[in-house]
């Protein structure tokens, strides 16, 4: 039997498609409506995954709960699709990636439809498909506006120093543009004006104007920034002084007992 059919994506809202156990065939199409047709990523435990076009972002666990089967089942069935060279399987630790073969053969007479539609419209239709396609341009970027502002809050919630939140929204919107998320939160974690007590600490705004996140690493070993401790001068070095607990700390994480040091050689 030759030719083909159209199916749409949304055939998987319907319930009729996930409402029993999903057979083989069944399990096989929907790996193709779950394929990506662009590149895109998602975040699992704070980890960015990217998933390019032809791909499938799905651990066993998911697969099994979405086809009714158990976990042993589906790590057969794509041992078998594998072995059929049907698919590639990428793991990690966090998830696996599910690699459609000749993902753009099956898309193939799709895409030539769609051009020989393209040039046999009128110049009104034209003129529509622009429309919408400005439409849908303008829906993508309220869409990533709006990423990038739900992006913000979790920025937001993890600076130490709130003050002036609208400014540095939009410095942070700003910056968004050229720079991913990951790096700046990672910045948060190394950046050592995180580490200075909390008056000393800048805006959030002059931190991304100043791109406080591409600052060379601190390799202080102490968890700050630690209200608790007193920071004070010895010689050449910073140390940190817990009076509850009478005890010292450097920079690079030793402990030492405030008996040590108490020659009189700490200034503040």
């Amino acid at each position: 039997m030759t030719g083909w059919i159209k199916l749409h994506r949304q055939l998987q809202d319907n319930p009729l498609w996930t409402c029993e156990s999903f057979t083989r065939g069944q399990a096989w199409v929907d790996l193709l409506l779950l394929a990506n047709h662009s590149e895109s990523f998602f975040y699992k435990r704070d980890i960015k995954i990217s998933v390019k076009r032809g791909q499938v972002g799905r651990s066993e666990v998911e697969l099994a709960d979405r086809w009714k089967w158990s976990r042993s089942k589906v790590r057969k069935f794509l041992k078998d699709l594998e072995k059929e060279q049907q698919i590639i399987q990428s793991k990690t630790n966090v998830t696996q990636l599910l690699t459609i073969k000749n993902y753009d053969e099956y898309q193939k007479k799709e895409q030539q439809d769609v051009q020989q539609k393209n040039t046999s419209r009128t110049p009104v239709e034209h003129q529509k498909n622009i429309y919408k396609n400005d439409k849908k341009e303008n829906n993508d970027k309220n869409e990533k506006n709006n990423t990038h502002k739900k992006e913000f809050e979790t920025f937001w919630n993890l600076y130490p120093k709130k003050v002036n939140k609208g400014r540095a929204e939009t410095t942070f919107l700003r910056v968004r543009k050229k720079t991913s998320l990951e790096d700046l939160l990672n910045g948060l974690k190394t950046s050592p004006q995180m580490h200075r007590e909390k008056q000393y600490i800048p805006n959030a705004q002059a931190w991304l104007n100043g791109q406080g996140w591409e600052d060379e690493a601190d390799n202080t070993k102490l968890p700050f920034p630690q209200p608790h401790l007193k920071k004070y001068r010895l010689g050449d070095e910073d140390v940190y002084v817990d009076i509850e607990a009478c005890m010292v700390y450097t920079a690079q994480g030793d402990e030492h007992s405030i008996y040590e040091y108490s020659n009189g050689m700490i200034t503040s």
